[in-house]
């Protein structure tokens, strides 16, 4: 990891991440551009909340939005940085869904090219550190990054 990595994960953490990783996508195209990096963040839901989503309804969507909305602010931060930095950056959506049930970006295959983690039996991303419980986004940036580009696999 690079001093420019270092710098952005720290404030990244700072900003509420729970997670971040760097994965090498320019192996793929989004809406006809080839992005070099992808700044795979990700905020863990709180454990209590999930546990009593069924007995509270109005409590686990009002954490929902507040995790949306904490995203929100992590995502700009880091794209502010990144143009700061003379790097040209895109906020794929986070929660748009497109005919088909596809999205503008796949966010579980960033954070397992990352290493932050797997895609588990139930097509849920899990991490080792966080488990399921989490919400994923990312910021693709045409500025090369080192990157550990590792999938993992889930233990069986």
């Amino acid at each position: 990891m690079d001093a420019t990595q270092k710098e952005l994960k720290s404030i990244l953490l700072e900003s509420g991440a729970n997670l971040v990783g760097f994965a090498d996508v320019s192996d793929m195209a989004f809406h006809g551009e080839i992005y070099l990096t992808a700044v795979s963040i990700g905020i863990s839901y709180d454990r209590g909340i999930l546990d009593n989503c069924e007995t509270d309804v109005d409590a686990f969507e009002r954490h929902l939005q507040d995790t949306k909305d904490r995203m929100k602010r992590i995502l700009e931060v880091c794209g502010d940085y990144l143009q700061k930095k003379g790097s040209t950056a895109w906020i794929p959506p986070i929660s748009k869904n497109l005919p088909g049930l596809l999205s503008d970006f796949p966010h579980k295959l960033a954070a397992t090219k990352a290493g932050l983690g797997w895609i588990g039996k139930n097509a849920l991303f899990v991490s080792a550190e966080l488990g399921c419980g989490l919400r994923l986004a990312t910021v693709l940036t045409k500025s090369f990054m080192p990157c550990v580009n590792k999938i993992f696999h889930a233990l069986r």
